[in-house]
C-alpha cells in the first residue's frame, strides 16, 4: 500500500483553536494565515499527512471552520521554539473573508507593555518592537508602574529587560500571568530580554513565553514578536 493510501485512512482530527485577542488573530493571518497554514503548539503532533477540522474562534469575529493537513512537525521544543505541526489549510479564503474585512475595520490596534530600568532601553525596545509590528507603546520603569498597568488594562504584548533589573523583571512577568482580559481567559505573553542565560532560564521558568538573548538580533525579536502573537490556544 503506498504512503498516500495509508493517510486518507487515517482518523480526521477535531480541533477547536482560539485567539487571544482580534489583534492576535489578524497578526497571525498577516503572517500565517493569508499564506494558507497556522502552527499549533503540542506536545504531541500528528503525524505528516493527517487531515484536521479546525474550528477557529476568533473574539470578535465568531467562529470560522476550515480543513487542514499536517506538513510539518516539532516534536520537542528546541532554543525556545515550542514543540507542534505545521498545518496547511484548504480554500482558506472562501471562510474568511468577511469576517477579516469586519475585524480590520473595527480593529483599535496592538498596544505591547515594554518594561526596562532606564529610558534608553525603553526607547531602544520600543525601536525594535516597532520595526516588527505596528502599535501603541506603553512605558514603564519600575515594577510597580508595570503592574498598575497590566491590572489596569492587559496589553498584548509585554517585553521586558532584564539585564538591570531582574527582580523587576519577576515581578512584572508574574503580574501578566495573573492578568485575565475581562472578555477572556488568557494573559498577555511576555517576552524577556537578558545577557546571562541563567536569568533568561530563570525567567522562562517563572513563566515568560519567549527569552532573547541581549542585544537581540532583529529577526529573533521579530520571530519572538510574531510568534507569541500568533500562537492560539487549542481546546
Amino acid at each position: 500500500m503506498s504512503g498516500d493510501s495509508r493517510q486518507f485512512s487515517r482518523t480526521r482530527l477535531s480541533l477547536q483553536v482560539s485567539y487571544r485577542t482580534p489583534g492576535a488573530f489578524l497578526v497571525s493571518y498577516s503572517v500565517n494565515l493569508s499564506k494558507g497554514g497556522i502552527f499549533i503548539e503540542t506536545t504531541t503532533p500528528l503525524p505528516i499527512g493527517d487531515r484536521v477540522s479546525l474550528n477557529i474562534e476568533v473574539p470578535g469575529g465568531g467562529e470560522m471552520a476550515v480543513e487542514g493537513v499536517v506538513t510539518w512537525t516539532r516534536a520537542h521544543a528546541d532554543e525556545g521554539m515550542p514543540a507542534g505541526m505545521g498545518l496547511r489549510f484548504d480554500r482558506l479564503e472562501e471562510h474568511y473573508g468577511a469576517a477579516i474585512d469586519s475585524l480590520v475595520r473595527d480593529f483599535a490596534g496592538l498596544s505591547v507593555l515594554i518594561v526596562a530600568a532606564s529610558p534608553d532601553k525603553l526607547a531602544l525596545l520600543g525601536r525594535y518592537v516597532r520595526s516588527v509590528i505596528g502599535c501603541e507603546i506603553i512605558e514603564a520603569t519600575s515594577p510597580e508602574v508595570a503592574e498598575v498597568a497590566i491590572e489596569t488594562s492587559p496589553p498584548d504584548l509585554v517585553v521586558c529587560d532584564m539585564d538591570r533589573g531582574v527582580p523587576m523583571g519577576m515581578r512584572t512577568i508574574k503580574a501578566a500571568k495573573a492578568a485575565v482580559r475581562a472578555s477572556q481567559s488568557t494573559t498577555p505573553p511576555v517576552i524577556i530580554l537578558a545577557g546571562d542565560a541563567k536569568t533568561r532560564q530563570a525567567g522562562i521558568q517563572a513563566g515568560a513565553d519567549f527569552a532573547l538573548a541581549t542585544p537581540p538580533s532583529s529577526q529573533d525579536l521579530r520571530g519572538a514578536v510574531i510568534g507569541t502573537l500568533c500562537r492560539p490556544s487549542v481546546k
